[in-house]
């Protein structure tokens, strides 16, 4: 795969790749705290987390400057496998706190097919170097829950858990919101 760097313009190309996933399952969030990853079934669901306008990337772009993200894309010759989008010096956006030593991966998609492949890696590792070389001594990643895999994912990517903070999303959203954070100093 080769990953490139591209600009606001390209998100929505970007998009273009389903973010969708099904989950059967949550995390046991007592466990977690321990560093124990347990798993509970619920009653399978598919996820789109782009069904919310105002997350999906594009929209993300109208409501901050992106000029200081990494926004990266992952190609087999022609074909966008996937991206990342990293966000960091945007004082407006809330999970940065503040920061300018932080960086956040606000997304990270990769096409169903490919899943599993090695292809997250090599996107996660492109942003992780990205704001290693901005000068971010952090980043930090937002998952739910309810998306196992991705907790697994970041958990082997080196991250370690930094929160749990439940009903964050509302009352609607049965979710927890989960922070994994890696040092990059």
């Amino acid at each position: 795969m080769r990953v490139t760097q591209e600009g606001p313009e390209s998100l929505p190309d970007y998009e273009g790749v389903s973010i969708v996933f099904e989950t059967s399952s949550r995390l046991d969030l007592a466990d977690l705290r321990k560093g124990i990853f347990t798993e509970a079934p619920i009653p399978q669901r598919r996820k789109d987390y782009d069904e919310i306008t105002s997350e999906r990337p594009s929209s993300l772009a109208h409501r901050f400057d992106p000029a200081p993200w990494g926004i990266f894309a992952g190609f087999d010759g022609e074909i966008r496998l996937g991206g990342t989008i990293v966000i960091r010096n945007t004082p407006e956006y809330e999970l940065l706190e503040q920061r300018h030593d932080l960086a956040i991966i606000a997304d990270l998609r990769v096409l169903p097919e490919f899943r599993g492949l090695g292809f997250g890696s090599a996107l996660v590792t492109q942003a992780v170097d990205w704001a290693r070389a901005q000068g971010c001594a952090e980043i930090r990643v937002e998952t739910q829950d309810i998306n196992v895999t991705a907790c697994r994912f970041y958990d082997a990517m080196g991250f370690h858990l930094h929160s749990i903070e439940e009903q964050v999303y509302g009352p609607d959203i049965d979710e927890t919101r989960i922070l994994w954070a890696r040092k990059l100093v």
